[in-house]
């Protein structure tokens, strides 16, 4: 789990005067973690490394994310999760934050020019056709499903999207398939 919550991602956005949700831009920074271990200018962030010197407060909120997330998606044992608002949130809120993590992950996986899907494992490219479909996702309004099974589905979804955002991490990092057994409950 992170150090830094999701507010004060998006605090550090907003100051930047970028108009991204916080959500969006840390499913970018691990989809481009998954080729590169660069810091958040190297990314080409170049509106947020151009305001940095006069916000270092921002600036140190997202290096230290960038370094924290790179961390825990090494290890698959690890508390990484994707960010997301808190759990006192709306639930539709969430919903939406989790579709635009799977949206920008997908976005900062093809970002780089080395990414090709048809080079990942059959399991990889189901996850990365799973996030596309997650990343088009609303709450809809089910009278058949009660709250707490809506919120049980979600925290399904969640976990799903961290284990197969680290599964496709460690398969690009390492060159080859990661297991995929953690992924395959959760189908």
């Amino acid at each position: 789990m992170s150090s830094i919550a999701y507010e004060s991602l998006a605090a550090s956005l907003s100051s930047l005067a970028l108009d991204q949700e916080a959500a969006e831009y840390h499913g970018i920074l691990c989809g481009m973690l998954c080729f590169r271990d660069d810091t958040p200018e190297d990314l080409g962030l170049a509106e947020q490394a151009r305001v940095l010197d006069t916000h270092s407060g921002a600036g140190s909120c997202l290096s230290d994310l960038r370094r924290e997330s790179l961390q825990q998606l090494q290890e698959m044992q690890s508390e990484f999760t994707p960010m997301l608002p808190d759990d006192d949130e709306a639930l539709d809120s969430r919903v939406e934050a989790l579709a635009q993590w799977c949206g920008g992950f997908l976005f900062g996986l093809g970002a780089s020019p080395q990414f090709e899907l048809k080079s990942l494992s059959g399991d990889a490219q189901e996850l990365v056709n799973d996030f596309t479909e997650l990343s088009r996702t609303a709450l809809g309004a089910d009278s058949e499903q009660s709250d707490e099974d809506n919120e049980r589905d979600y925290a399904e979804l969640v976990e799903y999207v961290r284990v197969g955002a680290q599964l496709i991490f460690l398969e690009v990092r390492q060159g080859k398939a990661a297991p995929v057994q953690n992924a395959d409950r959760l189908h």
